[in-house]
């Protein structure tokens, strides 16, 4: 199953087909997806990265037919970006971000902006 499509029932060359274009989309989701987030995280003053989008091959970002991202806050490792995530203030303000960068990825794919 793909998008709601039950495949099994497809020549495998046809199946294959689909899969691939399916990936396809579901990449070019979570592309626009990402930069949704990161947009909106950076309008609300979270401090990001100079390249904060980056390509992962962990299996919960590969998903055939769901957009994923992946959110990196901080790291513990670096003693000033623990201190900022150990803040009830800066991690309000990342879920905040986070919050309205979601709501405005799917409004946009549900043409309501």
């Amino acid at each position: 199953m793909i998008g709601g499509i039950d495949l099994s029932t497809e020549d495998e060359d046809v199946a294959n087909i689909l899969v691939d274009l399916a990936m396809r989309d579901t990449m070019n989701q979570s592309r626009f997806f990402a930069g949704s987030v990161v947009d909106t995280l950076a309008y609300h003053g979270v401090r990001i990265l100079e390249r904060p989008h980056r390509y992962a091959g962990f299996a919960v970002l590969k998903a055939p037919d769901i957009p994923s991202i992946l959110v990196e806050a901080g790291f513990m490792s670096n003693r000033q970006e623990a201190n900022l995530l150990s803040s009830p203030q800066h991690r309000q303000k990342i879920a905040a971000a986070l919050v309205r960068g979601v709501d405005t990825y799917f409004q946009t794919v549900n043409g309501e902006e």
